[in-house]
């Protein structure tokens, strides 16, 4: 009989990217501790599914979000 050989499936890739308007910070002082928080929870829940993550970070308004990524790279989490 002839049979296929088996192909080994490749590890999920996920991009994450957090955000908020940073003009809110100052406002409510316990936000962005909260956010990031969940975004870390959400980055942690990722790994557990066995994906190699690439988190950039939190992103606060429009320039961190253009410098950023070019400066520091993306991290990649496994």
């Amino acid at each position: 009989m002839n049979t296929l050989p088996r192909i080994t499936p490749r590890r999920v890739k996920v991009g994450l990217v957090a955000g908020g308007l940073g003009a809110y910070w100052p406002q409510f002082p316990d936000l962005l501790p909260q956010l990031q928080r969940s975004a870390e929870r959400v980055s942690a829940r990722m790994r557990g599914f066995d994906a190699e993550i690439v988190d950039v970070g939190f992103i606060s308004d429009a320039r961190e979000g253009t410098r950023r990524p070019r400066s520091c790279g993306p991290r990649a989490v496994t």
